[in-house]
């Protein structure tokens, strides 16, 4: 896959974070980003995305977050088989080994804690798709 024609979603409460990322990511050069600010709303662009035939090829997914959180989130989207593949990144302050491992149970491909830099960022990209390739 070509890393520079991602197409990312980035999902997460707080706005802060999620204008961080998408300006991190432009810096990375990938500027094909959405946002959604919990996990419900995430799943309705998932969906949306899928539907007009130009789904996302990247999500990013903060763990904690009302109305639906990032694990419920990774799971539903896991149950449609065009995102049964598609590369998630954990996002979340909590370090506690527990969460992080239910979210690779949940099939996550990796995760970053908060706070996080351009560096972090783009090696967990590149996991992600080197993993993929593997």
């Amino acid at each position: 896959m070509n890393m520079a024609n991602l197409k990312i979603l980035i999902v997460d409460d707080q706005a802060s974070t999620r204008t961080l990322m998408a300006e991190t990511l432009q810096e990375l050069g990938h500027s094909d980003t959405s946002e959604a600010e919990n996990g419900q709303d995430g799943l309705n662009a998932l969906n949306q995305a899928s539907e007009s035939g130009s789904p996302f090829s990247l999500i990013f997914i903060d763990i904690y977050m009302p109305i639906m959180g990032g694990l419920e989130l990774l799971k539903e989207l896991r149950k449609l088989p065009i995102y049964q593949k598609t590369p998630v990144i954990m996002v979340t302050t909590e370090s506690e080994r527990g969460v992080i491992l239910d979210a690779i149970r949940f099939n996550a491909n990796n995760y970053i804690v908060k706070p996080f830099n351009r560096i972090l960022l783009e090696r967990k990209i590149e996991e992600v798709f080197s993993d993929l390739q593997d």
